[in-house]
């Protein structure tokens, strides 16, 4: 019984120092939910799905569409000619709420020229 006490002690002192390390911020409740419609809806095409991969879609992030909110909005709902909106699957509460989650996300840092070589 020691043993197993143990080893949830150390797991979850090793996923402690995960999340610190990756300096997870501290969501709102609507950012938190964001960040899960947009795990389910959009890193498909918006995140590299192996490493060393591109993706579909750009990266997003707080500084994406210069950060306009109503540009975002615009978007998500009724897409572009290589994305699909999604007004007939999230309400305009949720489509915020994912806007909301952007916001809490840096923006990558630009890549240099020399890095392709």
């Amino acid at each position: 019984m020691a043993r197993i006490a143990n080893c949830v002690f150390f797991v979850s002192m090793a996923s402690a120092a995960q999340a610190q390390q990756f300096s997870i911020p501290d969501l709102t409740p609507v950012e938190t939910q964001g960040r899960a419609i947009f795990s389910r809806s959009c890193t498909i095409c918006h995140l590299s799905q192996q490493l060393g991969t591109g993706t579909f879609g750009p990266q997003l992030s707080k500084a994406t569409l210069d950060g306009d909110a109503s540009v975002l909005r615009e978007v998500i709902s009724n897409g572009m000619p290589h994305m699909p909106g999604f007004k007939h699957m999230y309400q305009p509460a949720q489509i915020d709420s994912i806007i909301a989650y952007l916001k809490t996300v840096p923006a990558p840092a630009p890549v240099s020229p020399n890095a392709a070589r």
